[in-house]
């Protein structure tokens, strides 16, 4: 019989740092991006690359690059942070039946939608949640909004 290996505990925080280091291809413009400092983002994802054996990040003079397991990791660790959220909303959305968040971008005005929904359905629980232009669909993806 086969050994089989031991299960991983992986820290989805910093699974995400990863994927935002991933995305900015700048650990600099990362940490800011993640409102961290730059060391402690480095720190992180030092200790990521040894929880999992192997260098997922190379440093050049121009930023930073994926090494191959960073490329092979990073649509696994997007698909893991999509089904934690996926998760955490399916379950919040178990506890809590009758809320809707609405999102909404500057500019865009949703009062009259909101109270629409809420005269129509006095018992639910609706919410707003401002986006930025950019997080819509992020935001929908990751279940933090039900609408945008």
């Amino acid at each position: 019989m086969a050994d089989t290996p031991p299960p991983v505990d992986l820290d989805l925080r910093l699974v995400r740092y990863f994927t935002v280091v991933a995305e900015y291809r700048h650990f600099r413009r990362a940490a800011e991006a993640l409102h961290i400092t730059q060391p402690s983002l480095s720190r992180q994802i030092r200790s990521l690359e040894r929880h999992l054996g192997a260098r997922l990040i190379d440093r050049t003079p121009q930023g930073s690059k994926l090494t191959e397991a960073g490329e092979v990791f990073l649509p696994r660790a997007k698909a893991l942070l999509r089904s934690a959220a996926q998760a955490a909303a399916h379950t919040r959305a178990a506890a809590e039946p009758s809320r809707i968040t609405i999102g909404f971008i500057m500019n865009v005005i949703v009062t009259p939608a909101v109270r629409e929904l809420r005269h129509r359905n006095p018992d639910a629980d609706v919410r707003t949640l401002h986006l930025t232009w950019n997080d819509a669909r992020a935001a929908l993806l990751d279940h933090r909004v039900d609408a945008a």
